[in-house]
């Protein structure tokens, strides 16, 4: 009998936050200044808000999210002496016919993202690939395609679904085909300091 280990993964969770309709009244009426980019034959066109610390103005929120996030790291990635705190957060809106280009949130330690208002089959998933995009330079055709053997993973949003992801991941918005516009607030986690030990502790 054999076993299988999951080495150095990137772990991302997914949960649900309900009570942030205040929130979403603000993003909606928020004015997005737009960021186009032509890759390969493809473009991005992606909007994002001009406030960048968002979810200061709704701190009980906020403090939502965050709470999901100790969850996260104390029972799943076990770093339970270490405190975190969220640092920039902005909305992002995606129309029909729109998506997104590939990034990472560099100098962030996870990444979070939270989608409200109306979804279906057609809202715009999104997208990670690994930090070298693939794997391995073999391309195989799998029966089924998971954890093991997927050199990229979509997730497509619903409702007051809030995802963490390491900020490292590269990730876009995918192919937005709704008539319903994809509202979503993004933000970045920080630790707070000291954290570390030794001679890696950091004041």
């Amino acid at each position: 009998m054999s076993s299988h280990f999951q080495l150095f993964s990137s772990v991302i969770s997914v949960s649900f936050v309900d009570g942030t309709e205040k929130l979403f009244d603000y993003v909606v009426n928020q004015e997005f200044y737009t960021q186009n980019k032509v890759t390969g034959n493809v473009l991005s066109s992606s909007k994002q808000s001009n406030d960048l610390q968002l979810l200061d103005k709704f701190l009980d929120i906020k403090y939502k999210f965050l709470e999901q996030f100790y969850d996260f790291k104390n029972n799943v990635l076990k770093y339970q002496t270490t405190d975190f705190k969220i640092t920039t957060s902005w909305a992002t809106k995606t129309e029909k016919g729109n998506q997104g280009t590939p990034h990472k949130h560099s100098n962030n330690y996870y990444s979070g993202v939270y989608y409200f208002g109306d979804t279906d089959e057609n809202t715009a998933p999104i997208e990670f690939t690994g930090l070298f995009h693939t794997p391995t330079d073999f391309c195989f055709e799998a029966t089924e395609y998971n954890v093991y053997n997927s050199h990229t993973w979509s997730i497509t949003p619903e409702k007051n679904m809030l995802i963490f992801f390491p900020a490292y991941l590269i990730h876009r918005i995918g192919y937005h085909n709704s008539d319903n516009p994809r509202y979503s607030v993004a933000f970045n986690v920080m630790p707070k300091r000291p954290y570390g030990s030794r001679d890696n502790k950091i004041l």
